[in-house]
């Protein structure tokens, strides 16, 4: 199921997707895989609520994913919860303290605190993550960001 749903969603049908990942979870409440599918899948249908849910569950079995900590922040983030989305930030921080993704998404709760320790903090982590960058597109979409919340501490 979980290999049909993967095709399902390169064809563009998210809602057929969900019902395998969910049958899939209905028989088997942690796997891992259907729990990253449907996670991933409800958070871009604007499915927060169920979201959070499963990405919840996904965090608690596998919390080593960093992925999955990832996506989980920034549905908590898009549903105002930013010191939770802070908190599983720092965990996976703590797990990759280099990841580019993690420094970087850490680094834009940080500097939406505002003040100038937060400032301070945002700035290093931003640093950190243009360090480990992979892509020139992402070093200069980290530019950008370093570039901006350095003029406004200015």
């Amino acid at each position: 199921r979980h290999d049909m749903a993967l095709l399902l969603m390169a064809r563009h049908k998210p809602q057929q997707a969900i019902a395998l990942w969910q049958a899939n979870l209905s028989e088997k409440s942690d796997d891992i895989p259907s729990l990253i599918g449907l996670g991933e899948t409800l958070a871009s249908e604007n499915q927060s609520a169920a979201a959070l849910k499963v990405l919840s569950v996904l965090v608690s079995k596998k919390p080593d994913y960093i992925g999955g900590r990832l996506e989980y922040a920034k549905v908590l983030k898009e549903a105002g919860k930013n010191d939770e989305a802070e908190a599983q930030l720092r965990a996976a921080q703590a797990d990759e303290p280099d990841n580019p993704d993690v420094c970087e998404s850490l680094a834009d709760l940080v500097a939406m605190r505002g003040g100038p320790q937060s400032h301070s903090e945002a700035l290093d982590l931003y640093q950190r993550a243009l360090q480990h960058a992979g892509s020139h597109e992402k070093r200069n979409q980290i530019q950008r960001k370093i570039k901006l919340l350095s003029g406004r501490a200015a």
